[in-house]
């Protein structure tokens, strides 16, 4: 009878301490007649019992699909990317023609963790001289 109540016990005590961990990674991607935009997450969940833990890395990049030389009069940009659980802006000034046709943004945490079937939104606005 021993036998079984330390059986037990130690049955309790692997399933109470178990960990379950998962990684993904998703990439969401989508374009307008000039630009076009990527965003990555990867990240890991993990469950210990009751305790949970959520880290991540994300990337957002905005190409502008043209030739370089379009973007010569832009002075400054502005973007955003929002979703129900991720977001970020970026607000860059150019006193020089750009040389690049991407701009990223990258951060990490361990906040709410992105869905896979999310929805992300994304603005900018150009100023310069005309619409590019």
């Amino acid at each position: 009878m021993k036998r079984v109540g330390v059986l037990v016990f130690l049955l309790m005590l692997v399933v109470g301490c178990s960990t379950n961990s998962t990684d993904y990674q998703y990439t969401f991607l989508g374009e307008g007649e000039k630009w076009e935009a990527t965003f990555s997450v990867m990240g890991n969940e993990t469950f210990k019992g009751k305790s949970y833990e959520h880290h991540y890395e994300d990337s957002f990049v905005l190409t502008y699909k043209g030739n370089i030389r379009e973007l010569a009069p832009v002075k400054q940009l502005v973007y955003s990317y929002d979703s129900a659980s991720s977001g970020g802006d970026a607000k860059l000034n150019f006193d020089e023609p750009l040389t690049t046709k991407s701009f990223k943004n990258s951060s990490s945490g361990n906040g709410a963790k992105i869905q896979e079937d999310e929805v992300m939104k994304v603005s900018k606005v150009v100023r310069s001289g005309r619409d590019v």
